[in-house]
């Protein structure tokens, strides 16, 4: 999201390397077709690819309960009329609560050397063709990672081959700080901050108390101009709180949360496998699309992420309220082996 890390969009872009000459075939994935915009933002920042916009599809709401994809009311004002972001007191109440809980939980326990920290990431686009036909398209990720940061990962994806891949560990540079990471499904370890990687006992070594966590993770964000900060600090939070956090350090994460202007609270929702959650959710700085982040409040425990259309756009033909995608960790904890499954 990434072995026990997995960065969801860095992990599809894994299972499905881009390329100049594998976009396309890259973009069939229903996955891929998703992302696709995000990436063509990202690549247009940097100056070293141009994406063709994806061909006009129209998405369909998920199967699985309309209570799952319902169009929600929000509660507070994503963005000022000045256009700067704003707190909500409501998001933050609940991710301060969220964080107490976290705090006086039990956690995922203590990864010890030789056991596997192993995940299950299920994700799914509904859409249908030009011709009209609904379609589902669902993927699978499965992890092992250890303490080094090496490990087994296994990819899956609806109408494509499954392979897997033994991942190597995370090898310190020779000044001994972390280092900007590859993406964590390629072998680079667990994600400190932006682009930070480093083995389990430096994430354990981050810092518990939310102000100096922030610190640390706006030091991870500086120099970093491709997205607003805001919602890089939100995507950053996300990509930790995947991880088997310490509740100590899981709490300070939902803290820090609650300090980012315009996330806003949209309750109590119900995923696409049936789970009941909390989410919470951020513009994207194009307007477009609205990125959620759900979790369970009894534990602080990361559930999953959802990307719901905001406005009409050109790149898909979609109406706003609509889920673009999902994915959601449906299985996870400490094993001893990469053939094990808890």
């Amino acid at each position: 999201m990434n072995g026990a890390t997995m960065n969801v969009d860095d992990s599809i872009r894994r299972a499905n390397p881009v390329t100049p000459g594998s976009l396309d075939d890259w973009g069939r994935s229903p996955e891929g077709r998703a992302l696709l915009t995000e990436i063509r933002g990202r690549a247009a920042a940097g100056g070293t690819r141009t994406v063709p916009r994806p061909a006009r599809r129209r998405w369909a709401a998920l199967a699985g309960g309309a209570a799952a994809l319902a169009v929600v009311i929000f509660v507070g004002t994503t963005i000022a009329p000045t256009g700067a972001p704003v707190l909500d007191a409501a998001a933050a109440e609940t991710l301060r609560a969220t964080g107490r809980a976290a705090a006086a939980a039990a956690g995922p326990g203590i990864l010890q050397p030789g056991q596997y920290w192993y995940t299950l990431t299920e994700g799914v686009s509904a859409y249908s063709t030009d011709g009209g036909e609904v379609l589902q398209g669902r993927s699978r990720y499965e992890d092992w990672v250890t303490t080094d940061g090496s490990g087994r990962m296994i990819r899956s994806e609806e109408g494509s081959d499954t392979w897997e891949q033994e991942v190597g560990p995370y090898v310190r540079p020779a000044d001994g700080a972390a280092t900007e990471a590859v993406p964590v499904s390629q072998g680079s370890g667990f994600t400190l901050g932006h682009g930070l990687a480093g083995t389990y006992d430096d994430l354990l070594a981050l810092p518990t108390d939310p102000g100096a966590l922030s610190a640390h993770i706006e030091r991870s964000l500086e120099g970093y101009r491709d997205r607003p900060a805001h919602v890089a600090r939100f995507v950053v939070v996300g990509d930790m709180l995947r991880q088997p956090l310490p509740p100590a350090l899981r709490a300070a994460l939902y803290e820090v949360a609650a300090a980012i202007p315009g996330v806003v609270l949209v309750g109590e929702t119900v995923d696409p496998f049936g789970r009941t959650a909390t989410a919470v959710a951020l513009d994207d700085e194009s307007g477009e699309l609205r990125e959620e982040l759900l979790f369970d409040p009894a534990t602080g425990a990361y559930v999953g992420e959802r990307r719901v259309l905001q406005r009409d756009v050109d790149w898909i033909d979609a109406e706003p309220g609509e889920t673009i995608s999902y994915f959601g960790i449906t299985a996870s904890g400490i094993v001893d082996g990469t053939d094990i499954r808890p």
